[in-house]
């Protein structure tokens, strides 16, 4: 669990990096600064994970970024600004995002998911009436096999 909570936080510090997302700001008090480069060392270390990028947000500003171990097998330096994977730790991020809509009032739970993607169910009309909250659950039907299929050019 702690790893994937580690996981999870690194590639939320790459979203948050993203150009445009926030601005620069007044760099952390160095001693706060050292004592985070040495949590995050401990931590990795006992998390055994090989390499992070780290980001500290005060605010819509970026008071800290660094780059810890290696980001491949060949040994290459993360950096700050260093890409990862986020495979199935995107799932969590796009729910943040469909329920910050929700709140908004922009989409709700219950809309057909082709009322805000109209192409949704072209390729595959079974899906027509799956709804936004079918996909949060992953309980709309959708096999892996279908997903693949429809992103191969036809």
């Amino acid at each position: 669990m702690r790893r994937a909570l580690a996981e999870f936080g690194i590639a939320f510090v790459m979203l948050v990096l993203a150009p445009g997302s926030v601005r620069a700001a007044e760099p952390l008090d160095p001693a706060v600064a050292a004592a985070v480069h040495d949590y995050i060392v401990r931590e990795l270390d006992a998390l055994g994970v090989p390499g992070a990028a780290v980001a500290v947000v005060h605010r819509d500003s970026i008071v800290y970024t660094e780059g810890f171990g290696t980001a491949d097998g060949d040994g290459r330096a993360v950096t700050a600004r260093t890409p990862f994977d986020l495979a199935s730790v995107s799932k969590m991020l796009t729910a943040i995002a469909v329920y910050q809509q929700v709140e908004r009032g922009t989409i709700g739970l219950d809309d057909r998911v082709q009322t805000h993607i109209p192409w949704f169910a072209d390729a595959q009309p079974a899906l027509a009436d799956v709804t936004v909250s079918d996909l949060l659950g992953h309980t709309s039907g959708w096999t892996t096999y279908d997903g693949v299929v429809n992103l191969l050019d036809e």
